[in-house]
Formats: C-alpha cells, structure tokens, sequence
C-alpha cells in the first residue's frame, strides 16, 4: 500500500496538503497498526531528482574543464590530480580520465544522504548536486578557474 500526500504550499513555512494533516496522520497510524510481525514502513521525502543542466554543468563544465587542464594545458594528466586523491593504485605518467576526477570530486566535496552515507551524482537531488557542484568547484579552484554557469542558482532551486 502506497500513499503520496503533495505540498501544495509555495511556502517553505506551513506546508499544506491535498488533505488535512489530522488525516494524513490517521492514514499513517492506520497502517502502522495494520502491519505484521517483520513488516516494515518506509516513510520517505520525496525530493526533486537533479536536473538535466545540472548534469550537463557537472559533466560538460566541471569534469571536462578539469580534464582539459590535466591533460592538455599541463599536460600532466593524472599526476597533477593525484594531490586532490593519493590512490597508490592510480599509475603516473597516464592521461585523466572522467572517472579519476569525479572519484576527487567526491573527495574534495563528499555529500551525505538522510542516512549519514556518502552518496554520488546519482543519488543527489536538485539542491544536493548544486551544493556539491559549487564545493566541487570551490575545491580545484586551486588547480583550475571553473566558472559558476549560474551564479543565481539557489534562487532557481527554491521556485521550482
């Protein structure tokens, strides 16, 4: 059994549903009653998943901005990276590649879910992966300029 209840305030202080939250509640209580020995409930925020700039910011701004750095304009590859991520396992002397420099990226700006668990890219929503885009950027900027493509982006998180 699933039910979703959707905020329809605009407003981040009261927020109001398509019910009242008096029932929302009696909803909850009931099927917490109703559950066998072993069942669990799962009751979740629903946040809004990363947007499709988003990923073009992190992937097409970000990550090939850093790779084009290492690889072309120091031409250093992954060796100028390795002192945002000392991995005895990554060789010397090899080109960057996207995977080594979104491993420093969770490095240097590691996220955390509901749980206290580090997550990734993936797992983000809207406002986690514009919070990580910016500490990501803000943590080469010693290696590389990477500029904001949205420099008003909290304001355009809260009004979606």
């Amino acid at each position: 059994m699933s039910k979703t209840y959707k905020n329809m305030s605009k407003e981040d202080s009261v927020p109001r549903f398509e019910k009242p939250i008096d029932e929302i509640l009696s909803d909850v209580r009931s099927l917490l009653l109703s559950c066998k020995y072993g069942q669990s409930v799962v009751i979740t925020k629903k946040r809004t998943p990363k947007s499709q700039k988003q990923l073009g910011n992190n992937f097409g701004n970000i990550v090939d901005k850093i790779l084009h750095e290492a690889n072309e304009v120091r031409q250093d590859g992954a060796d100028g990276l390795l002192a945002y991520y000392k991995d005895k396992d990554i060789p010397k002397g090899i080109p960057a590649t996207k995977d080594l420099v979104m491993k420093i990226l969770y490095r240097i700006a590691p996220t955390y879910n509901d749980l206290a668990e580090e997550i990734t890219l993936s797992k983000m929503d809207t406002k986690q992966a514009a919070d990580f885009q910016k500490r990501a950027a803000l943590g080469m900027s010693g290696y590389v300029h990477i500029p904001d493509p949205d420099p008003n982006w909290n304001q355009n998180i809260n009004q979606s």
